[in-house]
């Protein structure tokens, strides 16, 4: 039996709606040390449902697909993992993340080692996503900037101006929030065309297929 459909109408959404979340911690609308507030929907929805999709474009042969789906599952459960490990502090020998200075000792550099790493791998996966529309490109330069400004947030630290930190992280969740919305725009178009219509404008592809 032909197997077909489009998992992006599962790894999209979950994506956009983990996304929003993290936007949220990052601009510090949880109450203060509250840093696992939006564990919920990483966790339970946005790293699960990713690697359904994954496995769903597996199964119809888009392999890009699904490695873009299983890498970015990757991220949101180990980021996940990431902090519930520094609330109950077993990455650090520091107090744990809700409690004292966030930004000294260990801690920074867990944080910062965690984003800069997630952040060169997908700027490696960037320049194939040019074959794509050029949303795709955009959602993935944009968490790499955000992913960069996080870990210069953590690697200031407070003698050099603990409240310019937290104004990065702030920045980076307004940038979160900006591909958080390119994805809801992606979603949008692939349920559209999920049900017989002609989807919506995603942009040019900067890199033709070769011939």
């Amino acid at each position: 039996m032909e197997r077909s459909g489009d998992p992006q109408l599962i790894g999209v959404p979950v994506f956009t709606v983990g996304s929003i979340a993290l936007g949220f911690h990052l601009v510090e609308y949880y109450a203060s040390g509250n840093f696992g507030g939006p564990i919920p929907i990483i966790l339970g929805c946005t790293g699960l449902f990713l690697f359904l999709a994954a496995f769903w474009a597996l199964a119809i042969g888009a392999s890009w697909v699904a490695g873009f789906f299983a890498l970015y599952g990757g991220f949101w459960i180990s980021y996940s993992l990431l902090v519930l490990g520094l609330n109950n502090g077993w990455y650090t020998a520091d107090v744990p993340f809700g409690e004292g200075d966030a930004f000294g000792g260990n801690l920074q550099h867990t944080v910062a080692a965690f984003a800069i790493s997630w952040a060169a791998i997908l700027f490696f996966l960037a320049p194939s996503s040019f074959r794509l529309p050029l949303i795709y490109g955009a959602i993935i330069a944009l968490v790499v900037v955000a992913l960069c400004l996080v870990a210069t947030a953590f690697l200031i630290t407070p003698d050099d101006g603990g409240l310019w930190a937290e104004n990065v992280l702030n920045v980076a969740g307004i940038v979160v929030w900006v591909f958080a919305g390119l994805g809801a725009w992606v979603f949008m178009c692939v349920a559209d065309i999920s049900l017989g219509g002609k989807g919506l404008p995603l942009g040019p592809v900067l890199r033709k297929p070769a011939e």
